[in-house]
């Protein structure tokens, strides 16, 4: 039976999985989880497999894909203290698939650590749950540098899977040619591939709200809701000039990341990166130099919602 899933795209967020997981979606035989991210294993599992099994249209599909990036954000040994491990949401995720999906298989896309912070915290700023300046946030919440230590966060999942069951994929590839990486998944999963795919147009780049807009998306967090479900549940019923008229007075560009924020998450990310290169065999040299890809309206696209 095709559930429980046994696709899971876990990372990382900020990666490109919500673009990813549109492109999968668009095979007949894959079904996406609604919403993209279940977060059953991290936040929901005493809730039970029936609860599970509601976020599926099709349930009955050949590849059921859940695509939840809190699945690959755990506390580690190495930055965390042994109560924050225990007490977080985001530990233990690997265990509860293994003893639910053994049989399962896992995509991971990869991007650079730096870039994927610097836009993980200004994701977390426009719902409302940052008001700290970024030198300050990447010191004092583990969440934004841990979730980019991507060795350390596969070696928990290798403690209960095998490591072929992973494909790993690089961000920058992926930009680059997102219809044969797609593919790849679609054959790791055990489908057919698709000769193309309708999916890769441009989405809006990472932005951030004025201050007065800010303050209202502070205030809906506050009472219990979330401005970005809101936002996604409202813009399509309003006329597309409205909504780019209001979009004109309420957002504005994210600032560029600082060059001495950006020379600390580097030194950080040095002996990580070096380390998951040197154990994967992987080419991470623009990391290094926090090159970006060469084709920017994609990347901005692939960016947006993962």
């Amino acid at each position: 039976m095709p559930f429980p899933p046994q696709l899971y795209l876990i990372g990382t967020q900020k990666g490109g999985t919500s673009f990813l997981a549109e492109l999968l979606t668009e095979h007949p035989d894959v079904c996406l989880a609604h919403p993209k991210e279940p977060n059953y294993f991290s936040s929901h599992w005493e809730k039970g497999l029936d609860h599970y099994g509601r976020q599926f249209a099709r349930p009955d599909a050949k590849v059921l894909l859940d695509a939840s990036t809190s699945y690959a954000a755990a506390p580690l040994d190495s930055t965390d203290t042994t109560a924050a491990i225990a007490a977080s949401r985001y530990s233990g995720v690997p265990a509860r698939i293994a003893a639910a999906a053994p049989r399962a298989r896992f995509v991971y896309v990869l991007r650079d650590p730096v870039r994927r912070a610097w836009s993980s915290y200004w994701h977390t700023v426009r719902v409302g749950g940052e008001t700290r300046p970024l030198h300050e946030a990447i010191r004092e919440n583990s969440f934004y540098l841990r979730t980019g230590r991507y060795l350390e966060q596969l070696q928990l999942w290798w403690k209960h899977f095998p490591r072929d069951r992973f494909h790993i994929i690089l961000f920058e590839d992926l930009v680059q040619d997102p219809a044969r990486h797609a593919n790849d998944v679609l054959r790791f999963a055990g489908l057919e591939p698709i000769e193309t795919f309708a999916s890769e147009r441009p989405r809006n780049q990472t932005f951030a709200f004025t201050p007065g807009a800010a303050r209202l998306v502070r205030m809906i967090r506050a009472a219990g809701g979330r401005s970005d479900r809101l936002i996604k549940a409202v813009k399509p019923l309003l006329p597309r000039r409205f909504v780019d008229r209001i979009a004109g007075r309420v957002v504005r560009p994210v600032p560029p990341l600082d060059p001495r924020d950006e020379a600390y998450m580097r030194d950080y990310f040095r002996t990580p990166n070096r380390r998951l290169a040197e154990e994967m065999g992987l080419d991470l040299s623009a990391w290094a130099s926090g090159a970006q890809p060469s084709a920017p309206t994609r990347a901005a696209a692939v960016e947006q919602d993962g």
